[in-house]
């Protein structure tokens, strides 16, 4: 009797760990799943990509629909959030130039530097654009959420020159515009965070398109939202 009270404390004990640890996730991607219409993108052709993440590691999962439109390359998303009471999806604002392209948030990996004293991630996402052949573009931008709100943060840009395929010239700068070597824009992030907590993040991107996501099961949708094994959590910093 008394090796059955043990073993039926053990589990119990076992039990209330998981549960502390991940008390309802299967509840919030029942919930993202069941709100597709709120936050899928609606493009005319071409394909996007939707994953869903705890950005802030506040508990509460984040869907993100992204699409990436045109010649030059513009990324577009939406973000929406689990509410603090668990029954709803909210919009996160986004605080950036309205008709200014996205960073190029559709990345599998990207690294991610915590804030210990703010609580805050920033996460380093390229922004790459085009116009032609002649010329292009490459910013480094962090990302991160706080009080529910989208904010970026430009770190350095690249802006390359051709006057044939064969033939071009990269100039590198600051934040502020100040010219910088290849070798400081190589690592700008690890220069603007030093002194952070630095690791990486991976996403589990899903792309379709409008017909196939339409056509899509309630469960297939639900299954795509699992985060990868060991990925998917802002607790990856390390």
């Amino acid at each position: 009797m008394k090796r059955l009270l043990t073993l039926l404390f053990a589990f119990i004990l076992l039990t209330a760990t998981a549960v502390q640890a991940d008390p309802d996730l299967s509840a919030q991607l029942d919930l993202i799943a069941a709100g597709a219409d709120t936050w899928k993108q609606d493009i005319d052709f071409g394909q996007w990509g939707y994953t869903a993440a705890d950005l802030d590691g506040n508990g509460r999962t984040e869907i993100i629909a992204a699409t990436l439109q045109g010649t030059g390359l513009y990324t577009y998303f939406n973000i929406y959030e689990v509410s603090e009471d668990g029954l709803s999806l909210t919009e996160v604002s986004q605080d950036r130039p309205v008709y200014d392209s996205a960073p190029d948030i559709m990345m599998e990996t990207v690294p991610v530097f915590f804030d210990s004293e703010s609580g805050l991630r920033y996460y380093i996402f390229p922004d790459f654009g085009r116009n032609g052949y002649a010329e292009s573009w490459q910013s480094k931008r962090a990302a991160y959420l706080e009080n529910g709100v989208w904010k970026e943060k430009m770190l350095g840009q690249q802006y390359i020159t051709c006057t044939d395929p064969e033939h071009c010239t990269s100039e590198f700068s600051d934040a502020d515009g100040g010219p910088i070597s290849e070798e400081a824009f190589n690592t700008l992030e690890d220069t603007c965070f030093e002194g952070l907590e630095k690791g990486t993040f991976t996403f589990r991107w899903n792309m379709t398109d409008n017909e196939t996501f339409a056509a899509m099961s309630r469960e297939a949708l639900r299954a795509s939202l699992e985060p990868l094994s060991g990925s998917g959590s802002a607790e990856q910093v390390k």
